[in-house]
């Protein structure tokens, strides 16, 4: 198999493996999504809709309870996971080198999965979440670039 194609592969595997821990937020019980999908759902009812579009609410919030292990857990849960989006993108598709293009090819593809959260109720849209997520896959690409000034990523 052609490197090219490989690293397309482990591409799209890692992208399968974060839909399904980031969007679905599986954990290994189809109850915790169950119940995720109806506590939403009764929220709703109430006029509580699973959405935040105000900058820095929702970090605000957890850097006020930093010390607590929900808070650090969702921090890093939303830089940790998109760091190899910025390196195996660029790796994967030459095309996509340019920094500028991973950067819309990362908003479109969180965008995507936060309306996806929103639509199915199993998660909520935050532009927080979008904000962390893309300065973390930006963090990926700088590491990507860096490789690739020193030494050559393989193509073929």
């Amino acid at each position: 198999m052609k490197k090219e194609k490989l690293f397309r592969l482990v591409f799209w595997i890692y992208i399968s493996v974060l839909f399904i821990v980031v969007v679905l937020k599986f954990d290994g019980s189809l109850y915790t999504m169950a119940a995720k999908v109806n506590t939403i759902r009764e929220n709703r009812s109430h006029g509580y809709w699973n959405y935040n579009l105000e900058p820095f609410y929702s970090l605000k919030v957890q850097f006020r309870y930093i010390t607590h292990r929900w808070a650090l857990e969702n921090i890093l849960g939303n830089i940790i996971p998109f760091i190899p989006f910025g390196i195996l993108l660029p790796t994967a598709y030459k095309k996509c080198r340019k920094w500028w293009k991973v950067f819309g090819i990362t908003i479109l593809t969180i965008l995507g999965m936060e309306v996806t959260q929103l639509v199915t109720m199993f998660g909520i849209f935050d532009v927080d979440d979008i904000m962390l997520n893309t300065a973390a896959a930006m963090i990926g690409y700088a590491v990507f670039s860096c490789f690739q000034k020193g030494y050559k990523v393989p193509h073929s």
